[in-house]
């Protein structure tokens, strides 16, 4: 059972389910597109009350398909719907309801229906009065290649290797894909302390690491990978929910070339690859 199902079963969530008459299609990738819906009804049953609604519609719009889970939940301010895709957003930040999280999934959300080009949005008549997100998805190959959201970046002609080292599972997750989507080759660790391991194997050209991690934090880390004989020429990144000047001078210190804040967009990690 996953989580969702769980959470919907404690909560006594009244789901319903409006397909399709006819089978359609979505071009895409099996397990990325339960990520994004698993991460959207979560999202849902998280922020509604015990025996709430959750309605997911389905229906065709010329060669895109779109899904709708609607909920009669907590709902969201207007002025805080342009924030809900972005890292750690929490609408309601001493609320119960944000207990167990930093609000990263539908930060992944939005990154793996754009690589699927499509379009995800939110809507909501404000607090108390539940919400709806919609997922724009193309149905067959063609319209995944003709899709207005498609952007025609480039692919990197290298043979590069980035690492991505994060305790953040879902977030690793979605860099991968970033990167992988422009023809990179890409090795995601939650734990460093398998990076050093890791690393000797896998032998990057560019290594991007998270600063606050358990155990052994960023700035140990990159130390510990630049003492070695397979550093060289290998360029270290440092990432983290904040970029003052204090955290860019202790990277720097540390070793890095560079330091970005989390989460790290498609053309930032092109950027570098580039």
């Amino acid at each position: 059972m996953t989580t969702s199902e769980q959470q919907v079963k404690a909560k006594k969530h009244d789901i319903t389910v409006n397909c399709l008459e006819e089978d359609v299609t979505v071009y895409g990738d099996k397990a990325r597109l339960s990520q994004i819906f698993s991460n959207i009804i979560h999202n849902a049953t998280k922020y509604t009350k015990e025996s709430g609604k959750i309605v997911v519609e389905i229906r065709k719009d010329g060669v895109m398909i779109v899904v709708a889970v609607k909920d009669n939940g907590m709902g969201i301010p207007e002025d805080r719907l342009k924030d809900v895709f972005n890292m750690f957003t929490q609408i309601e930040a001493h609320s119960t309801h944000t207990k167990g999280g930093l609000g990263i999934g539908l930060t992944l959300v939005s990154k793996l229906v754009a690589l699927h080009h499509g379009e995800v949005s939110v809507m909501s008549e404000g607090v108390d009065r539940g919400s709806t997100f919609e997922v724009r998805l193309p149905i067959s190959k063609t319209a995944y290649e003709q899709s207005e959201n498609q952007k025609l970046d480039p692919v990197i002609q290298s043979r590069s290797k980035v690492m991505f080292v994060d305790d953040n599972a879902d977030l690793i997750d979605a860099y991968c894909l970033l990167a992988e989507s422009m023809g990179v080759t890409a090795l995601g660790i939650t734990s460093p302390k398998e990076a050093v391991a890791e690393f000797k194997a896998f032998k990057p050209s560019f290594v991007f690491l998270d600063i606050g991690m358990p155990d052994i934090d960023g700035y140990e880390l990159v130390k510990m990978l630049k003492a070695l004989p397979e550093s060289e020429n290998v360029k270290f990144y440092s990432q983290s929910g904040w970029g003052s000047e204090k955290y860019v001078e202790d990277s720097q210190a540390a070793g890095f070339d560079q330091h970005f804040v989390k989460p790290l967009s498609k053309d930032t990690i092109q950027s570098v690859l580039s």
